[in-house]
């Protein structure tokens, strides 16, 4: 009898123990603001998205926040910048939502044949800053390093960023998230045409690297997997 009681004590001390870190965490996502050893800072302010409003134009109500947007973005190939997009109304759509751990994702789409959005996975109390490179289709066109394989979309780090947020995403289906992203890629890599190859002259690959500035307004939208 003794050691049942023991046993029910221990389970009981390791349950309040969990929920005790699952608070650490929750308390960890609602920070002000965060840097890293890179100088890398993810700030967390409701004033942001006074800002954001001023900068957001055009806004259209449906599944995805659709707007017009201030926006810089640079593109690079080779490490020579190729293409400059700096316009005060460049059209975007973003969402966020909580499929298997809580995602934002903010969707500027520019290329041909394929698109580049803001990836932000908040995940176990951390914030991870991403670039997503994407086909239009299930085409293999992208990689993150050489020796890996083409496929049809990857999740490239930030090389360096600044993020703003209004509030953490959480799964709260009627929350409005405002922000307000500045960063850098790392270099990812992405198949030559068959032009791009008789016209330069260029490899298999052409290394990429792109540079986003833009406020963005996202809301949560219900992905396939939870319809």
């Amino acid at each position: 009898m003794k050691q049942t009681i023991i046993y029910i004590l221990l389970i009981v001390l390791l349950f309040i123990s969990c929920n005790q870190k699952k608070e650490i965490v929750q308390k960890a996502l609602a920070f002000t603001e965060t840097t890293d050893s890179a100088g890398n800072t993810i700030t967390v302010n409701k004033k942001v998205a006074d800002t954001a409003k001023l900068e957001i134009i055009n806004f259209k109500k449906g599944d995805f926040s659709l707007y017009e947007t201030n926006a810089y973005i640079q593109m690079y190939i080779n490490d020579s910048l190729v293409d400059t997009i700096d316009e005060d109304s460049y059209s975007m759509m973003s969402w966020h939502n909580t499929s298997s751990d809580t995602t934002l994702v903010v969707h500027p789409e520019f290329g041909f044949g394929a698109s580049a959005s803001l990836l932000l996975r908040f995940v176990d109390g951390s914030a991870k800053v991403m670039l997503l490179a994407a086909a239009h289709d299930p085409r293999p066109m992208f990689k993150l390093y050489l020796k890996d394989s083409f496929t049809s979309h990857i999740e490239v780090p930030a090389k360096r960023y600044r993020l703003q947020l209004s509030e953490i995403p959480d799964t709260t289906t009627t929350q409005i998230i405002y922000g307000y992203i500045d960063m850098e890629s790392e270099d990812y890599y992405r198949k030559t045409t068959a032009e791009e190859k008789a016209e330069y002259q260029l490899a298999k690959e052409i290394k990429y690297r792109t540079s986003l500035k833009f406020y963005f307004r996202s809301q949560y939208h219900r992905s396939a997997n939870q319809q």
